[in-house]
């Protein structure tokens, strides 16, 4: 007795501790179509007046696009109808003979959804195809037709869907929605984007001045990635057109919303409502530089609306505010991004086809989504190139630190992004807290295993990663304390997740009568061993699950030992053997689930009060998240390198404005981890103040279709233009382009002199010309390109 109040005091203590620190803590979906269950209720079980007034329902509801599908929850199974139902069917089922039809003479298709093929093909509507859903239930039982919509979500909305989408899965993707509202002033165009994103709980917004083709626009789209935006109806037609060909080209989903949608007049209020303040201090946005943006805070305000962000209270105070500063990064357009193979294009056979693919060897989610953003938002800044190069580096000396880290360490961390949301939302769970427990108790490991490196970046690796994990440890010593004192660490082995029965006398008592149980339950295991001629604890044996508490099983091969005994009764055959149990196992089991129910109801407000607890180390769990993204994406890189069928070479580069780019024998990565593809590496050479000769080289001899060969002559003086060598299209377009040459002058497959101002402009806006030779674009190639810098 006195043991058990010594423990319980130290847990209420601990308990009372936190209370008093609370809130201070510092891809690719692929098609899941061939796992689902294929195989639907094909009748919808309604009556006559119930069939005549949901289909008068369904011909009252607005049209809608045919990228939005409405799906009708029954509880038990879901339903789509019409057009829908035809759809489904062919996606789904891969045949439209499972589609029923109801309404008597005003016939409409049916068609019956069971939860699992719904989840599935909801996770392939929203991820993969970009469409959006809107799920109807109905308030009114079921014999009315009182439908109204749920739940909804888009390829940018994913939040009310977040648990059917990726569930235990970690979650490798996000985005969110862009509002962009496009002005202009004097004869100039002004930009503003805001982009949010409800899953991660992020205000992004940008204001910049553009040109009339949107380069800038086009960049930031590259860079952010946003899964759908929105624009104030009729613009995308606007400014010659130029908005909707920029969007159309980043391939995201768009919605046309109201004008008056983009007005900032209620943006402070907002705000105030929905950003996270500081500690101890009141929000008051008015008062933020970004509220300087007077455009992006009306494309903020679109997307707010959109969102319906404010109307759920759980949103109030979680959001955080920054600024997306546009000269960080290099520019790239969607062109340039699908020319130079940068990311992964949907349905493609090899990861290898891709930059983003082939440089993908992260284990953790929150790995790869960082590897996603930086292929997307080239560095700029010398300093920072040059540090993510030593860490590499650092890896590529020490093979023992890198293959612990990828073979061993890495593996064994979580998406703690994704973990801190479910805390944030009060969804998470006992298991959410065990599972952070878990994986704090792994990094000690590799806090080892990195303060072990001695190399010449020691330093680097400390200041980066080794110093901000020990003190995030340190942190969570508390959150640690917590769980040992509070949660049975035994009971986890059996996949149970309970308060400790000596944390409360009615928690004892209840873990006695199931301890009780449980050893009769293991008599019956011998008694049915012995009855049925077969071993226990091999060819019979004990399991249990969540909702069948207790029963036996045995394989297939051994099910004849069961026919005919009416001792045993079976519960269901699958590939894994038969479930069954005896009467007694029966009777005993549901006595063991009665008491373990009231178990749990006991412990609900312990738990509760350690999941409200638990809450205040989101700070500190996103802290974390992101110092072992970073790590997990550097080593990637150093694994890629090393593995490489041609080594890899560290660039020595130079600050901006120094005017060289020098290249030897440069090849792009993923062509030569193509089989059986032979190619010859190309040389580049530019200084400043240099002029020479641009080829282009034909194709047939042997150069890359990923890259234009670049000659400079190294005896050409200052006075001698630029020559370009073109065919016939290319000719043509450069004499549109420049407005300079007749076509008549220069015959076309002739050197032609362009100066080198010309020439720059046509690299870098002429992005979508299609060379003959090879297909290749030549802007797409080099954005700002060699002659750009």
């Amino acid at each position: 007795m006195h043991l058990e109040c010594v423990v319980r005091a130290s847990a209420n203590a601990v308990i009372a501790s936190h209370s008093h620190q609370l809130g201070m803590g510092k891809h690719i979906i692929k098609d899941k179509r061939k796992d689902m269950a294929l195989q639907a209720k094909h009748e919808l079980q309604l009556d006559t007046v119930q069939e005549q007034g949901f289909v008068a329902f369904l011909k009252s509801l607005p049209e809608k696009p045919g990228s939005t599908l409405r799906i009708f929850d029954r509880t038990d199974y879901y339903t789509v109808h019409g057009a829908d139902a035809v759809f489904v069917a062919k996606e789904v089922f891969k045949t439209t003979g499972v589609v029923k039809y109801i309404g008597g003479n005003k016939k409409v298709e049916s068609l019956v959804l069971s939860q699992m093929n719904f989840e599935a093909f909801a996770r392939e509507l929203l991820l993969v195809r970009q469409y959006r859903i809107e799920v109807y239930s109905n308030k009114g039982g079921s014999k009315s037709n009182d439908w109204s919509i749920s739940c909804k979500a888009s390829p940018g909305n994913l939040s009310q869907f977040e648990d059917i989408l990726f569930g235990n899965m970690e979650m490798a993707t996000s985005g969110g929605v862009m509002g962009i509202k496009v002005t202009s002033e004097e004869n100039q165009l002004y930009v503003g984007v805001a982009q949010v994103d409800p899953i991660l709980r992020t205000f992004t917004v940008c204001q910049f001045p553009d040109t009339d083709q949107l380069f800038n626009l086009e960049s930031v789209l590259v860079q952010l990635g946003p899964k759908e935006c929105l624009v104030p109806a009729g613009e995308q037609a606007a400014f010659g057109n130029k908005l909707g060909q920029v969007l159309d080209r980043s391939g995201v989903l768009v919605a046309e919303k109201k004008k008056s949608e983009f007005n900032n007049k209620d943006i402070v209020q907002d705000l105030n409502r929905l950003l996270k303040a500081k500690k101890g201090e009141k929000s008051n946005s008015a008062t933020l530089d970004e509220m300087e943006k007077s455009v992006a805070m009306c494309a903020l305000s679109s997307c707010i609306k959109y969102l319906e962000l404010l109307s759920n209270e759980d949103n109030f105070g979680q959001f955080r505010l920054s600024t997306f500063d546009l000269n960080l990064y290099m520019k790239l357009d969607a062109p340039a991004v699908r020319a130079l193979n940068l990311l992964s294009a949907a349905g493609e056979a090899s990861k290898n086809q891709s930059v983003l693919g082939l440089l993908n060897r992260c284990r953790t989610a929150q790995g790869q989504r960082l590897l996603a953003q930086w292929i997307k938002q080239p560095l700029m800044d010398l300093n920072k190139i040059e540090e993510r190069l030593n860490v590499v580096e650092a890896m590529l000396s020490d093979s023992n630190l890198r293959q612990m880290l990828y073979d061993d360490q890495l593996r064994k961390v979580p998406d703690f992004q994704r973990l801190a949301k479910k805390f944030q939302r009060k969804r998470a769970t006992l298991q959410d807290c065990y599972r952070v427990y878990q994986a704090l108790d792994k990094i000690p490991c590799l806090l080892e295993t990195l303060e072990k490196y001695d190399g010449k970046h020691n330093e680097l690796l400390t200041q980066t990663f080794a110093g901000p994990i020990k003190e995030l440890l340190h942190d969570f010593t508390k959150f640690q304390e917590m769980v040992e004192t509070t949660v049975d660490l035994e009971q986890v082995q059996n996949h149970e997740f309970l308060i400790r029965s000596d944390f409360d006398d009615s928690l004892t008592e209840l873990r006695s009568r199931m301890e009780s149980l449980e050893e009769s339950i293991r008599g019956e295991l011998t008694r049915a061993g012995r009855d049925l001629g077969l071993e226990p604890g091999k060819t019979i044996k004990l399991e249990s699950s969540s909702q069948l508490g207790y029963f036996f099983r045995v394989t297939r091969k051994e099910e004849k030992a069961l026919r005919n005994n009416k001792k045993y009764h079976t519960i269901d055959t699958n590939k894994n053997g038969v479930r069954f149990h005896s009467t007694a196992v029966k009777q005993f089991n549901q006595e063991y689930v009665q008491a373990r129910d009231d178990y749990n109801q006991q412990q609900k407000s312990v738990v509760a009060e350690v999941i409200a607890i638990a809450a205040g180390y989101v700070e500190p769990m996103c802290i974390i998240n992101d110092v072992l993204a970073q790590l997990d994406v550097l080593v990637a890189f150093s694994i890629v390198s090393n593995s490489a069928p041609v080594p890899y070479t560290r660039p020595k580069i130079f600050p901006k404005g120094e005017g060289i780019l020098r290249l030897h024998e440069v090849r792009h990565p993923c062509l030569e981890m193509q089989d059986d593809v032979a190619f010859i590496p190309n040389d580049t050479l530019f200084e400043k103040d240099m002029f020479g000769i641009v080829r282009n080289v034909l194709f047939s001899s042997g150069h890359s279709c990923y890259h234009l060969s670049w000659e400079a002559d190294p005896d050409a003086q200052p006075s001698q233009y630029f020559s370009l060598f073109w065919d016939e299209a290319w000719w043509n377009h450069l004499a549109v382009e420049t407005k300079r040459y007749a076509a008549s002058r220069y015959a076309p497959a002739t050197w032609v002199p362009v100066t080198v101002k010309e020439m720059k402009a046509f690299i870098v806006f002429k992005s979508t010309l299609d060379a003959r030779l090879g297909k290749a674009r030549v802007g797409s190639l080099y954005g700002d390109g060699p002659l750009g810098t």
